[in-house]
Order: C-alpha cells, then sequence, then structure tokens
C-alpha cells in the first residue's frame, strides 16, 4: 500500500509543478450561469473581474496576483469587502484561468444559439484596436505642445489622434483588444495621467513630425537666445564695473581690480546658481499658482498645469499632492487615493514614516468616501 501511494504521489507531482498558482478574491459561487452574470455585472469594473468554471460551479472572482500578500492589499483597499462581506481570497490555477469567463464574453455565453450574430460580432472586435487617451483638447497646438513636453520614454509610444467630435487627444499605443490595451495602464501609473480607454482608427492619426520637430527647433533657439541674453547680461555687468573703476581714475590700483574681479565672478556664480534652480523657481511659482487656483475650486487649471509638469517631474511629491486635491474637490476620491498611496509607498522607501502614515490616512478617508457616497445614490 505504502509503495501504491508512493506511485499516484510520484504521478501527481509533475501536474501540480507545472500548475501556475495565483491569488484571487472570491466574491461567490452559484449554481447557474444566469445568476452569476448578475453579481458579475456588479463588479466588472474592478481589476480581472470574471467567472471562473470549478467543480460545476460558476464563481465570481476579482484580482489575479501572484502572491497572497499583494492579494490581501487589494482585499483591504479596494472596499469589495464592504460591498460583499463574504468575499475571501482563494487559490487560481492557470488551467482554471483557460475557461474563465470576462465580461465581453458574456454575450457568448448566454447567447450560444445565435451563431451567425455572434461571428459576425466576434469579427469586428477582433479587429478594432484600442489606445490611452492621456488629454483631449480642441486645438490641436495644444495637442502637439502636450505631445513635445512628454518624457522620452512615454513619447516614443505616443500619438496625436483626430477625434470625430471636431476634438484632437494624445493617446498612446496601440493593442488589439481591451485586455491587451488594459495591460499597458501599468506601464503609465507613475505619471497619473487621467486615462481613458477608446477604439483607435489607425485612419485618423495625425502626423505631427513637421510641426513637431519645429517646435522642439523654436525651443532650442529659444534656449539660444536666452543663453546669449545671459551672456551680455554678464558682459554688461562687467563693463558697469569697468567704467566704475575709469571714473574713480584710469589709474587701476591694485584693490580696485580686485574688486572689480569679485563682482564679475559673484554674477558668474549668481548665472550658474540660477540655471541649477531653475526647476525649483518653477515648482515654488507653480505651487503658488495650485495653491490659489485650488482656493478658488479651479480645478480644471490646477489639472491643465500640473499634468504636463508631472509628466517631466515625475517624483515631485507636491505636484502629485496638489493633483489628488483636485481630484478630491471634482468628487474622485478613488483617484485621488491612489495617488495618496502611491505618495505613501515613496515616503517609506525613504523612511519617512510619519508623512507616509499621514498620507495613507488620507488616503483611506477618501475611501471610505467613495463608498458612503454610492450607499446614498
Amino acid at each position: 500500500m505504502k509503495t501504491l501511494k508512493f506511485l499516484i504521489i510520484l504521478l501527481l507531482l509533475p501536474v501540480t509543478v507545472l500548475a501556475q498558482t495565483y491569488y484571487s478574491i472570491q466574491i461567490s459561487a452559484r449554481k447557474s450561469l444566469k445568476d452569476a452574470v448578475k453579481i458579475l455585472k456588479q463588479v466588472e469594473n474592478y481589476q480581472d473581474a470574471r467567472i471562473d468554471k470549478v467543480d460545476g460551479f460558476f464563481k465570481v472572482r476579482v484580482g489575479l496576483f501572484e502572491t497572497y500578500k499583494d492579494a490581501r492589499s487589494y482585499l483591504l483597499t479596494s472596499g469589495i469587502k464592504k460591498q460583499f462581506k463574504d468575499a475571501f481570497i482563494s487559490k487560481v490555477t492557470d488551467k482554471v484561468l483557460e475557461n474563465s469567463i470576462f465580461p465581453p464574453e458574456l454575450i457568448e455565453q448566454q447567447e450560444p444559439v445565435k451563431k451567425e450574430p455572434i461571428e459576425k460580432e466576434t469579427k469586428p472586435k477582433e479587429k478594432t484596436n484600442y489606445s490611452i487617451t492621456i488629454l483631449k483638447t480642441k486645438s490641436i497646438e495644444e495637442a502637439a505642445k502636450f505631445f513635445i513636453n512628454l518624457p522620452e520614454t512615454v513619447k516614443k509610444h505616443a500619438f496625436i489622434y483626430k477625434d470625430n467630435n471636431k476634438t484632437y487627444s494624445v493617446r498612446l499605443f496601440i493593442e488589439p483588444g481591451k485586455e491587451k490595451i488594459t495591460e499597458r495602464l501599468s506601464q503609465i501609473k507613475q505619471y497619473h495621467f487621467e486615462t481613458k480607454i477608446e477604439p483607435t482608427d489607425k485612419k485618423n492619426i495625425v502626423n505631427i513630425k513637421i510641426k513637431s520637430s519645429s517646435k522642439t527647433d523654436k525651443n532650442q533657439i529659444s534656449e539660444k537666445e536666452e543663453r546669449k541674453s545671459n551672456k551680455k547680461a554678464e558682459v554688461e555687468k562687467a563693463k558697469k564695473t569697468q567704467k566704475q573703476t575709469e571714473k574713480k581714475g584710469k589709474s587701476y590700483s591694485p584693490i580696485t581690480v580686485l574688486i572689480a574681479g569679485i563682482v564679475v565672478i559673484t554674477a558668474i556664480v549668481i548665472i550658474i546658481k540660477r540655471g541649477k534652480n531653475s526647476e525649483t523657481s518653477e515648482a515654488k511659482d507653480m505651487y503658488h499658482i495650485l495653491e490659489e487656483a485650488l482656493k478658488k475650486g479651479n480645478t480644471s487649471l490646477v489639472k491643465e498645469i500640473v499634468v504636463p509638469y508631472l509628466s517631466r517631474f515625475p517624483e515631485d511629491i507636491k505636484a502629485q499632492e496638489f493633483y489628488a486635491m483636485a481630484l478630491e474637490k471634482e468628487g474622485r476620491y478613488m483617484e485621488a487615493a491612489d495617488i495618496y498611496f502611491t505618495i505613501a509607498e515613496v515616503l517609506e522607501g525613504k523612511q519617512q514614516f510619519e508623512d507616509a502614515m499621514r498620507y495613507k490616512k488620507k488616503a483611506e478617508e477618501l475611501v471610505n468616501k467613495e463608498f458612503n457616497k454610492k450607499r446614498k445614490q
């Protein structure tokens, strides 16, 4: 008997080794697919919402995580536990996921008899491309400016798109199907763009290579002009000191020469420091504008300023906080909470635990606000 048990274990071992295990949040288990679909519709906006068929039951689950810790964190922060008190963490194998039913597939599952209409519907779905919209505007110049200011790592995936409603949008990536484009969102999470997944026709992509290059040339010219003006200012200061010495007398004493030299050196140092601190001064001026805009409730101005700025300086925590405050004023509590959680993680990495805890509390308060708002509705 022991030998037989050992042989059975040996036979089963390769199967268990090959099977990849994940963790998900299970909402419910139903015998009827129809009942499971009703529940799935309530959670379809959650990450990886689906129906897994296991042991004759249709199990509604959300999330797909490699570790139990990540699954537990999602269960606590997503708010799913408040909506479904019996939700719990369950293991899922890749074998089970092969037959999972995701929201876009529900029509096919519920109407299996109508073969011809399903084939006609599925064909365009296979061909439909999607992209991530990060800016929408009526002005192509504004779209081009936003496009040019994007970080190089983002810009190589970006393009300008002409929408049907006489607007222009800056978009990222092109993927066939919503699932693939949704996976791309994680690559740009740190920039805190306002994102929207939309169908994309490649014919409507605007070619701005000439315009963008001319604008970059203008930027380069303006930078050169700024350098020239700085040099002129430097020369003018030197000339002033020279004139002052001439007024005092054409005989240049060692003290006069020394003073003139100190003035010139000081001017050069100031210019260099001004160049180094341009980012800081820009940020300080911007913070003041953002603070005033928030006081007046002008959240659109805050976003208009801070989004391009964060695309250049994504690690600016203060700017991220202003963005979160604008979203909070608009009632977009979950998006604001996500930014606060991200800031908290960064601060924990820097061992600034007190500040991190403060941002975590802010995030948790906003999550509670979101669920209270949904209850009232």
